[in-house]
């Protein structure tokens, strides 16, 4: 088990109790009331800080036509015309971006130190700073990201469901990055230094992990996001698409985040019994 210190997080609390919070304002039935992070450590679940580089071997059967468009589009991996997806992907440019951490499903977290040590240094020589600092960041939004990821797949109460990912069709993978994106994007906005890495990685990573530029505000109001997040969880609805409708929908219902779930399932279930 690794510790992290959230040195840079140094006033009312750390980026994890930020996290805890948002679950437990939205909705009774996120069960984490119990789960608290300790000021400035966080070791929970456990999280293993692994020295050995991961090797980046790319599966492209888990990339997405429009992903690939895309990185073509942002120049972000070369493409004459002619080449396979194979060869276009032999020889990454040096700007992008693969896999910092991983969230695993049995519960434990990876963090790739090497690798955010390199990408952190590839931000230093852009932009300069104090190297450590920069590190230490982005191993943060690393594990924010994929603590996220862990409160989806564990914190729905066992009264409702037990929640498990999917990440087996593109809308699936969407839905899961796009969720740990928007609240890691919550989190880092509250120092300068997190912000510009945040944005600096979103720059050269595929598209699934800007997806959520979708909802962010002023596009979508925070509890209109949670309202149509608890939703699709309490209905088991794992998918980029069907959340943004519910989202859209939660917008058209005036009150609190639970006036709003209430109300749409009060009427899904009206509509299922006719």
């Amino acid at each position: 088990m690794g510790r992290i210190t959230f040195v840079s997080f140094n006033k009312e609390g750390n980026p994890i109790d930020f996290i805890l919070e948002i679950f437990k304002k939205s909705h009774h039935h996120w069960s984490v009331n119990n789960i608290y992070s300790l000021y400035h450590e966080y070791q929970w679940p456990d999280i293993v800080l692994s020295e050995k580089e991961k090797l980046v071997k790319i599966d492209l059967s888990n990339i997405f036509p429009d992903e690939i468009e895309d990185l073509k589009k942002r120049e972000l991996i070369y493409d004459n015309g002619d080449l396979t997806q194979e060869e276009m992907f032999s020889d990454l440019k040096e700007q992008f971006i693969d896999i910092l951490g991983e969230y695993n499903h049995s519960g434990y977290i990876n963090l790739y130190v090497t690798r955010i040590e390199k990408t952190a240094y590839k931000y230093f020589h852009l932009f300069g700073g104090v190297i450590e600092d920069i590190i230490e960041c982005l191993t943060e939004i690393v594990l924010i990201h994929e603590t996220i990821h862990w409160l989806m797949h564990k914190s729905m109460s066992p009264s409702v469901r037990k929640f498990k990912i999917r990440y087996t069709s593109q809308d699936e993978v969407y839905y899961h990055e796009g969720m740990a994106q928007y609240f890691t994007n919550e989190v880092v906005n509250e120092t300068d230094l997190h912000k510009s890495i945040f944005n600096w990685l979103l720059s050269n990573q595929i598209k699934r992990y800007r997806i959520f530029l979708d909802i962010i505000p002023p596009k979508c109001a925070f509890n209109d996001v949670m309202a149509g997040l608890v939703i699709t969880s309490i209905l088991d609805i794992q998918d980029w698409s069907l959340l943004l409708k519910e989202i859209a929908n939660a917008g058209s219902i005036v009150g609190s985040i639970e006036d709003k779930v209430q109300y749409t399932l009060n009427n899904k279930y009206k509509k299922a019994s006719c």
